[in-house]
């Protein structure tokens, strides 16, 4: 069934599955489905909610989750972070700056696909990010933003937050894991996990978790970008084999 054969509206289908055999003792399963079709045009906007971090709520460091949901009519294509443009940064820089893309994850909120059974994605609508915030130009408040994209191209913004990021009374480390990335399925056994971590300081980077190589050189060229304040042989990147 071609779905830009058919007009918008609300369609039931069924589908018969049978089993091996010869008739008439061939039994058989019906499936019950139901179609909407939807024009772009008629999708309305993507919805959802952004529940963590809280405005105000306290100042931040470190890395710190970003967490909500977003559902559309059609499916949604993206759930990307910005920030507004800051005193550090230069006067050339836009208004609203990207950060990245949130992460869907499959089963996190049961509750809203309870109450939006048969919306697309459904079972995947809680979205997370993680911002390590050392990444930031400097300490000072920042106006988050997030803004959910469908399928179709229309978007919608979930909020805007206005949050305090205090680093600057922080010696610990801090860094990211690479691979796997967040919503990656692993099926093998042996599976290579890398990452980087930098410290500050001297606070010492500490046990991660099983065998470790702790090597200089090896931190991702963009994150170098990010961190030209620290002295060069601050830049240790983690391997966990």
């Amino acid at each position: 069934m071609d779905p830009a054969e058919l007009s918008a509206g609300t369609y039931q289908a069924f589908i018969y599955v049978y089993s091996s055999g010869e008739q008439p003792y061939r039994s058989y399963q019906t499936v019950s489905v139901i179609l909407e079709v939807v024009s772009p045009e008629g999708a309305g906007l993507p919805f959802g909610e952004w529940d963590k971090p809280r405005e105000f709520h306290m100042s931040y460091k470190g890395c710190f989750p970003f967490s909500g949901w977003a559902l559309d009519k059609i499916g949604i294509e993206s759930v990307k972070i910005f920030r507004s443009r800051a005193s550090f940064d230069y006067p050339s820089s836009p208004e609203e700056i990207y950060i990245g893309n949130a992460f869907f994850v499959e089963g996190a909120r049961a509750d809203v696909e309870e109450l939006y059974p048969y919306y697309p994605q459904s079972s995947r609508a809680g979205w997370g990010y993680d911002l390590i915030s050392d990444i930031l130009p400097g300490d000072c408040l920042y106006t988050f933003l997030v803004r959910a994209r469908s399928m179709s191209g229309a978007e919608v913004d979930l909020g805007r937050r206005t949050i305090h990021i205090d680093n600057g009374s922080s010696l610990s480390p801090f860094g990211d894991i690479r691979v796997p990335s967040p919503d990656e399925k692993i099926s093998s056994s042996f599976y290579h996990v890398s990452g980087w971590a930098l410290s500050k300081g001297q606070s010492d980077l500490g046990e991660v978790d099983y065998k470790k190589t702790l090597s200089p050189g090896l931190l991702p060229p963009e994150n170098k970008l990010f961190f030209l304040r620290f002295p060069d042989e601050e830049f240790r990147a983690l391997l966990r084999l």
